[in-house]
């Protein structure tokens, strides 16, 4: 019966035996997603680059130190925003907190 009466409603209805199972399930992806280690999917250069983002560094600034182009350097920037899922450079230096690659 409560199955018909959450459809009526236009919800959905899980038995208590599946809610244990996708409660169990979202705690283990929860736990992955916080880990403390950098993300994989990011390379090394990216992890420095980075890194020197959270320095405060401009990409030009970037680019020297690292002796290569201006574009290189915002192509990299770029791919590493897209990657984390960031939207600026401030949402990148929270992520590299929250994700260990730096310290705050």
């Amino acid at each position: 019966m409560r199955a018909v009466r959450a459809s009526l409603r236009n919800k959905s209805y899980y038995s208590p035996e599946i809610k244990e199972i996708v409660n169990a399930l979202n705690g283990e992806a929860r736990k992955w997603r916080h880990r403390r280690n950098p993300v994989p999917s990011l390379t090394a250069r990216q992890i420095e680059i980075v890194l020197l983002l959270c320095d405060g560094k401009t990409s030009g600034e970037i680019a020297n130190e690292l002796g290569i182009s201006r574009k290189t350097a915002n192509n990299h920037r770029a791919d590493i925003l897209h990657r984390t899922r960031c939207r600026s450079t401030a949402d990148l230096v929270r992520y590299a907190i929250r994700e260990g690659i730096v310290e705050a």
